[in-house]
């Protein structure tokens, strides 16, 4: 579809290739693109916001190996993915670029990028590409070397954490979870992760809260309430079917009993029949009016 859509040859990432310049490369179904100094790697490192390939994954390797050398664009989408990665391009001295919102399709993505990190432009999608052409113009007249951070000539936000960002994005590279010692600096929190029921401590990048397990899966607060509540439904879907099945078996063992005359367990099996029957209906009641996500939310 990108072939399609422009001049610019488009292909799959391949591990270790290092980029040419006017190729467009995109992350293979399931594996994280990142940057690893001049050369592109490909990881099944651990999902972020439940996604593999992840946006954020992307923009803080990106953003950690060339600092100022970088520009982030967000588009059209929901939720905030994209959002952390934004942030710290821009903490390190790149560009954010954020589609209009009055331009967009679905604009909670966008509104969430504005709100969250100091955005550099806001254009329509038209116009973008006419922005990153001149941007990418002025970077060849630059020092190839990036900049350190601290010497952008911007005030860091004091949320920048330079050794989290470092493990941040070893974690996605698959090198490791996280270590215990991060665990214990950053705040534990009673929550569980939606993934694989770790622990999360809890991150936070300017006005923006994230939470990361201890084997690396990684949420915004819009992404974890988004799978707390399909791991609720999901229970819950669980339960109801439980319920079914003892209403179900309930009303064999009455039957049963009134064939052999048994009348007096007929009797308490009719009574425990009716309350499982009332309860499998609150239950399906309660599913019905669940709160369909959580788009606004974020």
């Amino acid at each position: 579809m990108l072939d399609r859509a422009g001049p610019l040859p488009c292909a799959f990432a391949v591990d270790g290739q290092t980029p040419v310049v006017g190729r467009i490369y995109v992350a293979p179904p399931d594996h994280h693109l990142m940057l690893d100094g001049d050369a592109l790697r490909l990881t099944r490192g651990p999902r972020e916001n439940q996604s593999r390939p992840s946006i954020d994954v992307l923009f803080r390797s990106a953003a950690s190996a060339r600092h100022r050398q970088v520009a982030g664009v967000l588009l059209s989408g929901l939720l905030n993915d994209g959002v952390s990665g934004l942030w710290t391009i821009r903490q390190l001295g790149g560009q954010a670029i954020v589609q209009h919102p009055d331009d967009a399709e679905y604009s909670s993505l966008l509104l969430s990028a504005l709100q969250q990190v100091e955005i550099d432009d806001i254009l329509p999608a038209d116009a973008i590409a006419g922005w990153l052409a001149a941007w990418a113009q002025e970077q060849v007249s630059r020092p190839p070397q990036p900049a350190a951070p601290g010497k952008l000539g911007r005030r860091l936000d004091p949320f920048l954490d330079l050794d989290r960002l470092k493990l941040e994005v070893q974690v996605a590279a698959g090198t490791g979870g996280l270590p215990l010692a991060l665990l214990e600096r950053e705040p534990l929190t009673p929550l569980t992760c939606p993934e694989c029921h770790g622990v999360l401590v809890r991150l936070r990048e300017g006005t923006l809260i994230r939470y990361r397990c201890h084997t690396g899966h990684a949420f915004t607060q819009a992404h974890l309430l988004s799978g707390l509540r399909r791991t609720a439904e999901e229970a819950l879907w669980s339960a109801a079917r439980a319920l079914e099945e003892e209403v179900l078996l309930l009303e064999q063992l009455c039957q049963q009993a009134e064939k052999d005359q048994r009348h007096e367990q007929a009797a308490r099996c009719r009574q425990e029949f009716q309350r499982s029957r009332h309860a499998s209906k609150l239950l399906r009641e309660l599913l019905m009016k669940r709160a369909p996500g959580n788009e606004g939310l974020d």
